[in-house]
């Protein structure tokens, strides 16, 4: 249960020193074949020289439309000339090799994971995936260690699970140790022999091959117990509202009561390619815990977006405010994304945004309660649970009314019909501020 709070306290402290800055970059890399003549190689080190040129290297990278592996048919040409396939994670090396050499930083891969499907009229066979890259020297991978339940390749029942990355088992250019560079327990999914499994949790609608949404969950190695996840989503052209219904199913499956997001650093990022859609098509809405989403940048005439999670919908330690944002590559004046070949990254231009916050900006600044949702009553006399998740570092002090109750959550019993109502009170002991929040719980 989300509720908008209740501004009743001092001010919050502000001072003019930015820290936990956070690089983002989301792009729709159109695959590993040609784009209007501009091969994957030239479009990656156009990606690395332009956040070297415009000191903005990414920490974290969420990528669309990657082809991790392509197989071509004899007399065929499926975007890298005739009878030339890639191997598996061919597109990511390349990428990550360029980033290496012209910005300076050895990214890992978090997860890789698709599935496989055709293209053109004599099929070309293709691994279709998304994947986020994030710099180990700022950020950990905090899922790395999970244990997926369904392989790489899985076409199952249901449209939200674990799933493991594709394996490395059939490399092809060889330009960096990708053996030591994805994440993951080892899996012997394809080859039979021990590879990365790149853990994640998709939203790929059942039964077929399209992957609509993917999740990364990493934190500042300086603060690894408060979390920076990472949506990315790319629904489909012409299904769009029906996709984005799966994808806020995930970003729900990873948002549970009690408010695992009170662990947050800041809140969720939502990244990718919207297509017809924009942020606020992922939101909630009152009756559904979760967060909802703003639009942080989108170039005009383009559909890849960053968003993040609204500061009234989700609980953080901190909120990222928005320093600076900017179109990849670097445009003249009259010339769209997807124009002239010589700008060309993609058919699509990428998306960068900073984040940052004040250092004190810790403060209380909003309280959540989670509980019982609203429209949804529950049976007289039975148990049910309170949890109070303040936006803020701590430590709080809390107090329910009615009864008195100082603990974070409370367990308590419906007596009442129609209704339960509950206030609590939160102190931030460091700065002394203090907020309440309001809810209503119906009872039938």
């Amino acid at each position: 249960m989300t509720q908008r709070q209740s501004q009743k306290g001092k001010n919050e402290p502000l001072d003019t020193q930015l820290v936990g800055k956070l690089n983002v970059l989301a792009l729709n890399v159109a695959g590993i074949g040609d784009t209007k003549g501009v091969r994957w190689e030239t479009r990656a080190e156009r990606i690395a020289q332009w956040a070297q040129q415009n000191d903005a290297v990414p920490d974290i990278i969420s990528l669309v439309e990657v082809h991790a592996w392509l197989y071509t048919p004899p007399l065929r040409s499926c975007g890298r000339g005739f009878g030339v396939s890639a191997g598996d994670y061919d597109q990511i090396d390349i990428l990550l090799n360029a980033l290496k050499d012209i910005a300076g930083v050895t990214y890992r891969v978090a997860y890789c994971s698709g599935q496989k499907g055709t293209f053109g009229t004599i099929p070309c066979d293709v691994y279709g995936a998304q994947a986020v890259l994030y710099n180990p020297k700022l950020l950990v991978n905090l899922w790395a260690n999970e244990v997926a339940p369904y392989a790489h390749d899985a076409t199952l029942d249901q449209d939200i699970h674990g799933r493991r990355s594709l394996p490395l088992c059939n490399r092809g250019t060889r330009l960096m140790p990708l053996e030591v560079l994805i994440d993951g327990p080892p899996q012997t999914d394809k080859c039979d022999r021990s590879t990365p499994s790149g853990p994640t949790i998709v939203a790929l609608r059942r039964f077929t091959t399209i992957i609509l949404a993917s999740f990364a969950r990493l934190a500042f190695v300086t603060d690894p117990t408060r979390w920076i996840d990472i949506f990315t989503v790319h629904p489909k052209v012409g299904n769009e509202w029906n996709d984005a219904i799966l994808i806020r199913g995930l970003i729900r499956n990873l948002e549970p009561p009690p408010y695992a997001a009170s662990s947050l650093y800041y809140p969720p990022l939502l990244v990718g390619d919207f297509n017809a859609l924009s942020a606020n098509a992922f939101n909630s809405g009152r009756r559904t815990p979760g967060p909802d989403f703003i639009t942080v940048h989108r170039p005009p005439s383009d559909v890849v977006e960053i968003a993040v999670g609204a500061a009234y919908s989700v609980p953080a330690t901190y909120r990222a405010r928005v320093i600076r944002t900017a179109t990849v590559p670097s445009l003249p004046e009259g010339i769209d994304c997807g124009g002239p070949p010589e700008f060309l990254i993609s058919d699509h231009c990428g998306v960068f945004a900073q984040f940052a916050h004040y250092s004190n900006d810790d403060a209380l600044r909003g309280v959540f309660i989670d509980g019982p949702r609203p429209g949804q009553p529950i049976p007289l006399n039975q148990p049910y649970r309170m949890v109070a998740a303040p936006s803020g570092l701590g430590p709080f002090t809390f107090r329910w009314e009615p009864g008195g109750a100082t603990t974070q959550s409370i367990e308590t019993v419906a007596r009442s019909r129609p209704f339960e109502d509950w206030r609590v009170t939160v102190t931030d002991v460091r700065y002394g501020n203090t907020m309440q929040q309001f809810t209503r719980v119906g009872v039938r």
